[in-house]
């Protein structure tokens, strides 16, 4: 099912209502962020994670799914921060960038073991909105766009493509319009000096 969203304005309680209860269930949704359409689900949930980890084809343990947060205060619950990186996530969030710190020790059981985690904050109205509804993170990843047979770039950016394509494995497709094919600037905080491991649309402060 497709849900329509704009994101310059707040999003109706009765669209993140429906969004929040598929959730909940364990369900999967197609989000648009502030760089591409992603497969998402709820962070704490072990059966949308196991999901997601089947659909990216991963071992769950092995996952390198970031957290999607609304904003930094949320952050200090699954990571870690110094005051260095929390000077440079203030001055750098909400933006397209994925920061990977250490890891808090109130990760869910699901994560336990990981000695790192990944931060992200979208410039976002929606996805704020959904993070602070559902009360906890989202997690997952960009949409592929080059699932079974079809290797057409325009999957990875139409949601009314997305719907065709993926209209089996999740509960909704919500349409924030046409995406961008651009990825979030990934940085490491984990010592300093701070590295940028990927350069995205994202430029640093």
């Amino acid at each position: 099912m497709m849900i329509k969203v704009y994101d310059d304005s707040p999003t109706p309680e009765r669209v993140l209502a429906s969004l929040a209860e598929a959730l909940e269930r364990g369900e999967l949704l197609i989000l648009p962020t502030d760089t591409r359409y992603s497969l998402c689900g709820d962070a704490l949930n072990q059966a949308s994670v196991r999901r997601l980890a089947q659909l990216k084809g991963v071992e769950v343990e092995h996952t390198t799914f970031s957290l999607l947060l609304s904003n930094l205060s949320q952050v200090s619950e699954y990571a870690r921060m110094d005051d260095a990186s929390f000077r440079l996530m203030r001055r750098n969030c909400p933006g397209p960038f994925t920061f990977i710190l250490p890891a808090g020790r109130n990760l869910p059981r699901l994560y336990r073991g990981r000695k790192e985690v990944g931060i992200r904050i979208p410039r976002s109205r929606f996805i704020t909105d959904l993070v602070d509804y559902l009360g906890r993170p989202l997690t997952g990843f960009s949409l592929p766009m080059d699932r079974g047979n079809v290797d057409d770039i325009a999957y990875g950016y139409d949601p009314s493509l997305m719907e065709e394509q993926w209209s089996n494995e999740v509960a909704y497709v919500v349409d924030g319009g046409i995406g961008r094919l651009v990825d979030s600037t990934v940085v490491s905080c984990l010592q300093e000096p701070f590295e940028v491991l990927r350069e995205g649309v994202g430029e640093l402060k």
